[in-house]
């Protein structure tokens, strides 16, 4: 039996009748050359490939009074049909149709007595494409793990081509007096846990050394997207050449994410400017960082900790912003790994379930940034379903009270796909914002001095 650590629990605590803790993924195949991305054939996939993609076996089980974090365990009645469905889109089956179902079916609950994914096999597109929008929620993984996932689903090779699948294995539910052993265990041994986290966090003062002033979680600026969000939502899509990115990076001497960041800055800045709404004071993002190592015995679940960093929106020059963006990365990159991810489990498991809850959904109304900016590295090379080649993959992450737009980026075979996920109320014209980031990547790479066509 394997129990939820502290940070995926948290991702359960998040979830209120507004926010759902999901992470969704729009998968657009190229169906011409082959049927492997249909339904049944969808279905026949998941079926092999299980033993390979723990997540989508198991379901919650909790414990009981709610005295520790709850358990995963296998669900021995997974019914495949009940996870994996079909949806057509009406003539003419074009992307802003497709935007707008994604945010329909993104804005609804997962079943937490089932394992906690779906699958929508979307057709009616044109050109022979074929959509997949896959939720699954937070607490069972983060943006590496789903990449894990991602290539233990798909093929390497449009021959079929995968890692050899395992025998299957069950992870048994355990029993309530277990549950509740564990649990009076756990508290009764808090006084020599926290000893052993202190000794930790004392050896890890040097590393903490000048990060500590910067991580103070100062209040952001407010804007639009920093208000109480309703139940509906808005999604928009885009692609930009990662070679062109990286052209940009090279001319600029500094990183590929300062780029994206950047990117997204201006974007941002325009947005606001638009509408009479952008702050004097330099919105703030955060950027999830990994502290995932080889030696984590879960191959999924969440091992991430947050930078902040400036996004200089008070900045006109989009160089001068680029190069401050950089400098703000790297003291913030600093504070996100001061403290080592293993003395951060270690504390986090000090808080008992109950007041971890509460805790969490207080800090959700604290305001220290004003938008999150993911970006998790994919494969280089294209994967396939059946011999149908996956032509982008565009991530969209949760939205919260107080924070009603998240910009999800995902890096694919020679691409960077964008996923914007907006509260409706708050952001109704988000396709417009993302209009901007290629709007905001033309003029940083015409100042950069890069030449090229009109992203």
């Amino acid at each position: 039996m394997q129990q939820l650590t502290p940070l995926d629990a948290a991702n359960l605590f998040m979830e209120t009748s507004t926010s759902y803790w999901h992470v969704a993924t729009l998968i657009v195949f190229d169906g011409r050359a082959s049927d492997g991305a249909t339904l049944e054939r969808m279905k026949e996939r998941y079926r092999e490939r299980l033993p390979l993609l723990a997540p989508m076996r198991r379901k919650l089980v909790d414990v009981p009074l709610r005295l520790d974090y709850p358990y995963w365990a296998d669900d021995p009645d997974l019914d495949l049909d009940e996870h994996v469905r079909h949806v057509s889109l009406p003539p003419p089956g074009d992307d802003e149709q497709l935007a707008v179902l994604v945010a329909e079916l993104t804005a609804r609950p997962l079943d937490r007595s089932r394992p906690l994914w779906e699958l929508y096999v979307i057709d009616g597109l044109p050109d022979g494409r074929v959509a997949h929008l896959t939720l699954c929620h937070h607490a069972t993984a983060d943006g590496v793990a789903f990449v894990r996932m991602l290539m233990n689903l798909l093929d390497h090779d449009a021959d079929g081509g995968h890692d050899p699948i395992p025998e299957p294995t069950t992870e048994v539910a355990p029993s309530r007096v277990q549950m509740l052993g564990h649990a009076l265990t756990t508290i009764a041994s808090q006084p020599l846990r926290q000893g052993r986290v202190a000794a930790r966090m004392l050896s890890a003062l040097p590393r903490m050394a000048g990060t500590i002033q910067y991580a103070s979680l100062r209040e952001a600026p407010p804007t639009r997207f920093n208000e109480k969000i309703g139940p509906h939502r808005a999604v928009a899509f885009t692609s930009i050449p990662l070679d062109d990115v990286r052209a940009v990076k090279n001319s600029a001497g500094v990183t590929l994410n300062d780029v994206v960041l950047a990117i997204c800055s201006g974007a941002i800045r325009a947005y606001l400017e638009r509408i009479d709404g952008l702050p004097d004071d330099s919105l703030r993002a955060m950027i999830p960082v990994s502290v995932r190592t080889d030696e984590e015995p879960d191959v999924y679940g969440n091992q991430v900790s947050a930078a902040i960093a400036s996004l200089h929106t008070d900045v006109d020059d989009p160089i001068e912003r680029l190069e401050l963006i950089g400098k703000s990365m790297e003291v913030a990159k600093q504070t996100a790994t001061a403290i080592p991810g293993k003395v951060l489990g270690e504390l986090e498991t000090l808080v008992p379930s109950l007041v971890a809850e509460s805790a969490v959904r207080l800090v959700g109304h604290v305001r220290p940034f004003n938008v999150v900016v993911s970006n998790v590295p994919g494969p280089r090379i294209p994967l396939y379903a059946g011999g149908a080649e996956m032509l982008h993959y565009y991530p969209f992450a949760p939205i919260v009270d107080g924070l009603g737009l998240n910009i999800s980026l995902f890096s694919y075979a020679g691409q960077i796909e964008f996923g914007l996920n907006a509260c409706r109320d708050l952001v109704p014209d988000v396709q417009v914002l993302c209009t901007m980031l290629h709007e905001s990547f033309d003029e940083l790479r015409a100042a950069a001095g890069v030449t090229g066509r009109p992203c």
